[in-house]
């Protein structure tokens, strides 16, 4: 199989973002690393592609001959090699990425939280929960499904240390916001607003650690 770094970039080549330079077609490698994708429209149609090829090579696995399966370890190693060409894509449209197809989620979450990147995995977490509401999408169909494969992915431990840390993350986050009075008080209402749809589900990814 070749490096991940070779297979995320000939993704990009077929499925990237394409731009014109001196009236040629050309693929735009720095627009997810320079830019937020803030349309919806706009991300679901440069971003969503990725995400459709990203979950088709999950879907390998299925594969009658061995050869040709992609495991998710393999997957994960395309995942994040393709988030950071030709260096790291901004925070949210790494995020789109992984909403458009949340079957990707346990597997970026998963990886993170073994590999003690705790921060970052409360960060997407809280972002999933975010975008999803801003962008009107069904929170409980697009995120409840791959957070608790998630939580049944770890260990109790790392579990409650992810789940404790979500809600250490939150609290932060509604003090942060609240500090900076009427500046701050759109993103205040989205944060609590998409916590507050999802109640059921952290009561249920508390129930599952205990």
């Amino acid at each position: 199989m070749e490096k991940p770094n070779s297979q995320s970039k000939l993704l990009m080549i077929l499925f990237g973002p394409t731009t014109t330079v001196s009236n040629e077609t050309v693929i735009d490698w720095r627009l997810f690393c320079d830019n937020v994708i803030a349309s919806q429209q706009l991300a679901k149609a440069i971003v969503k592609p990725l995400s459709d090829v990203l979950y088709l090579l999950m879907t390998t696995q299925n594969f009658y001959d061995k050869r040709y399966r992609w495991s998710q370890y393999d997957v994960f190693n395309v995942l994040e090699e393709l988030s950071t060409i030709p260096e790291p894509w901004s925070f949210d449209n790494f995020v789109y990425l992984l909403l458009y197809r949340p079957q990707l989620i346990p597997i970026s979450l998963v990886a993170r939280m073994n590999h003690s990147y705790i921060e970052e995995a409360c960060l997407m977490f809280n972002s999933f929960m975010t975008i999803s509401y801003r962008w009107n999408m069904n929170l409980d169909e697009v995120v409840r499904q791959p957070l608790m494969q998630t939580m049944r992915a770890l260990s109790k431990d790392r579990g409650r240390h992810f789940y404790n840390n979500i809600c250490d993350s939150y609290a932060k986050q509604l003090k942060d916001l609240s500090a900076l009075g009427e500046e701050g008080a759109e993103d205040l209402a989205v944060l609590i607003a998409s916590h507050a749809s999802l109640g059921s589900l952290i009561q249920d990814m508390s129930g599952s650690l205990w």
